[in-house]
């Protein structure tokens, strides 16, 4: 296989048979040479072999299996192999819509002081069913960049090289870290387009860990003002690397399981109540004392 002109890395752990449509949403991209590298993360179900027989049958999908290690070490290594001038990322149980990959090419081909770009979000839910789209205002980069959907993310191989990659201090908020290096050496553009589809399930909502992400998005905003002032940024990434030990020990609780599914059908209950009533039930398995997930669902017929 000639060099790809795109490396789409995506980590997955115990995705089974759900990941199809994932991984098919990116086979399927046209107008641009691609590899397609996937680091299972010790996943302890049938993932591997789903993995491997697609592998087979596409050459332009590589398999990295590794042991459980998370998402952050994950990425450093499959950034690491990429062999493509641009590195797409693509989360597993989300979608990259028709010719995502071939417009953020143009976008950066376009552009060549853009070091990254992303593009309008579609949230949906594991059914299919659109809950709400995400605009990012394309004027706005470092403060923007906390609105910005990790799978929809695309940019120079190069650059990524020379700010340093994905940083084994963060455990959660590794993208925001790196995107606050890449706008240092290049412009982060938006396509006002909706090019990738996110999906929300419970445990995967950003709100779930919001305390974590928003102390270590503190320590990013500080590091790269120290950066930005040519001063020593180790103490924040001291900190960081810290906090992400702590995080790494914290299973996802009841309480934010259900908090999750209570958002969801917060999304739906006006566009589509019986799906709404489905996720407030699942709110109530995982905190049966959730009286605001009760009171929706006597509320719905």
């Amino acid at each position: 296989m000639k060099s790809p002109l795109v490396s789409i890395v995506m980590s997955v752990r115990n995705g089974g048979i759900n990941l199809l449509d994932t991984i098919y949403s990116v086979l399927n991209q046209t107008g641009v040479d691609i590899e397609f590298l996937i680091i299972d993360d010790g996943s302890t179900d049938e993932t591997l072999s789903v993995l491997q027989k697609i592998s087979a049958d596409d050459q332009r999908v590589r398999i990295l299996p590794r042991n459980h290690r998370g998402l952050t070490a994950s990425l450093i290594e499959g950034c690491c192999e990429a062999k493509g001038k641009y590195i797409a990322r693509q989360d597993a149980y989300d979608y990259s819509l028709q010719d995502r990959l071939k417009q953020q090419v143009e976008t950066l081909e376009h552009n060549p002081t853009a070091s990254m770009c992303s593009s309008y979000v579609r949230f949906i839910t594991k059914e299919r069913v659109s809950v709400f789209i995400q605009e990012i205002d394309p004027s706005i980069e470092d403060e923007g960049l906390y609105g910005v959907i990790h799978g929809s993310t695309m940019f120079r191989k190069d650059d990524y090289l020379k700010v340093g990659g994905y940083r084994h201090q963060f455990y959660y908020a590794q993208d925001v870290d790196l995107w606050s290096r890449l706008v240092e050496v290049g412009r982060h553009i938006v396509v006002p387009e909706v090019l990738y589809e996110n999906c929300l399930y419970p445990g995967s909502i950003s709100g779930s860990r919001r305390k974590e992400q928003v102390f270590l998005h503190n320590l990013i905003s500080q590091a790269a003002k120290a950066r930005r002032c040519g001063s020593d940024e180790s103490r924040w990434l001291n900190q960081a690397f810290a906090y992400s030990q702590k995080c790494r020990v914290n299973t996802l609780k009841k309480q934010k399981a259900s908090d999750g599914a209570y958002f969801i059908g917060s999304c739906l209950i006006n566009s589509d109540p019986p799906l709404a009533k489905k996720y407030f039930k699942m709110s109530l398995e995982s905190n049966p004392f959730n009286i605001k997930a009760r009171l929706k669902v006597l509320g719905l017929k």
